[in-house]
């Protein structure tokens, strides 16, 4: 008996010892919590609150097959009364039994045993592309490496309305290519939204139609210069408004590292932009691409204007019109970027205007200046102090009367 106990503990050490060569788990935990205090372009619009996230993700591995899970855990600290804060159900004080966990993402990944290369993803994965979409979205897809070249078909389901109703649903189809050489890559795609004419007009303006977006992204490398471009093209058809849709985006960044740690980049982005007028024309970007009104446009480098600071869910605390700009802008500005030890700096600013304008409307939307100083505390954690002020232009007074906006934001945020 004891050598048949012995051998079968042997056996289970050795199989033991064999899937764990074969398998492999990875674990990872990042989370942020901070204090703001803000004033927003309207007059009197001011508040403070704090808030905290931690996204908790395991990956799997087990020869060809990959599964990702990531929560997101998000929370306004102290309870919410408000009925029209769209955030309330994210709000924790005392006594409360209120959460907000969202899944951030949850897929699986297979490789094609048959074809080197070639894998198949499906589930909610993170999509991003310059100007275009940025989120974690449901979606299938097929992936195919092959020395220089990274290929992707994919397909995204936005909107599904009711599973008994075909007529309110949308769908994104993309094909994507990435080309890498030395420290290059430039990367085409195309996109298409196809919409039913009952679906959310939140997610899609192509009502009973498709609409098209080739866009191209890329990173070009000289020593220690090198330029950042994206640029995006829509065209289609709203057929329920009977309206034609034409709009464009670029942005241009060139750069230039002074010294490993130290780098000034300069950028100019292009938004277009409609006066909402009844045309039957709409040259809005954010009304063209995939589901700009949730969205925006993800460029996310100004802090007040592009909403492009350091926050969670509840965010675009100035209200400067990121999600609802259908007026379009343009932005020119300098950045900089410096690591000295344990304390990294960033500084940037810009000027900002409408890229077009309703008759008597003004295009100023002002000048920006965002800072960013953090501190290592310790591997893999900060403490930073981030702050952001806009010197409001005379666009903003269309919707009454303006102020200057700003905020200052301290917090800590870590990742291991």
């Amino acid at each position: 008996m004891k050598k048949i106990i012995f051998t079968l503990i042997a056996l289970c050490m050795a199989g033991v010892s064999a899937f764990a060569e074969d398998t492999k788990f990875t674990t990872s935990l990042s989370g942020i919590a901070y204090y703001t205090n803000y004033s927003g372009v309207s007059k009197d619009a001011t508040g403070d609150y704090a808030a905290s996230r931690l996204t908790p993700s395991l990956e799997y591995t087990k020869g060809g097959l990959k599964a990702v899970v990531a929560l997101e855990i998000d929370a306004l600290w102290g309870s919410a009364k408000d009925s029209s804060n769209d955030d309330i159900d994210e709000s924790y004080g005392i006594g409360a039994d209120v959460n907000k966990i969202q899944v951030k993402n949850a897929y699986f990944t297979s490789n094609v045993a048959a074809v080197k290369g070639l894998s198949i993803t499906a589930g909610i994965g993170s999509y991003d592309f310059p100007l275009v979409v940025g989120d974690s979205l449901p979606m299938a897809s097929i992936n195919y490496k092959a020395g220089m070249v990274d290929l992707g078909v994919y397909y995204i389901k936005s909107e599904e309305g009711k599973v008994d109703n075909s007529t309110d649903e949308v769908s994104t189809y993309v094909v994507d290519a990435a080309v890498k050489f030395g420290e290059s890559t430039i990367k085409p795609a195309f996109f298409a939204i196809e919409t039913r004419k009952a679906a959310d007009t939140d997610q899609s303006k192509y009502l009973d139609s498709v609409g098209y977006i080739p866009a191209l992204s890329a990173n070009i490398v000289a020593g220690a210069f090198g330029i950042d471009f994206a640029g995006a093209y829509a065209f289609g058809e709203n057929k329920v408004a009977k309206t034609d849709i034409k709009a464009y985006a670029f942005d241009i960044a060139p750069y230039f590292n002074v010294t490993k740690d130290i780098k000034v980049t300069g950028f100019f982005t292009y938004v277009s932009g409609d006066d909402n007028t009844s045309d039957k024309e709409d040259s809005s970007f954010i009304d063209a691409t995939v589901d700009g009104d949730g969205s925006g446009i993800n460029i996310w480098r100004l802090y007040i204007i592009e909403d492009g600071g350091s926050f969670t869910t509840y965010s675009d605390v100035a209200d400067a019109g990121k999600y609802s700009n259908t007026n379009g802008y343009y932005a020119a500005g300098l950045s900089l970027e410096g690591a000295f030890g344990p304390v990294s700096v960033k500084l940037q600013g810009a000027y900002v205007q409408a890229a077009k304008v309703a008759s008597g409307a003004k295009k100023d939307m002002g000048v920006e200046v965002d800072a960013n100083i953090s501190y290592t505390i310790t591997e893999g954690a900060s403490i930073y102090v981030e702050g952001a002020f806009l010197k409001t232009g005379k666009y903003y007074e269309a919707a009454g009367e303006k102020q200057n906006a700003s905020y200052i934001n301290v917090g800590t945020s870590f990742e291991l």
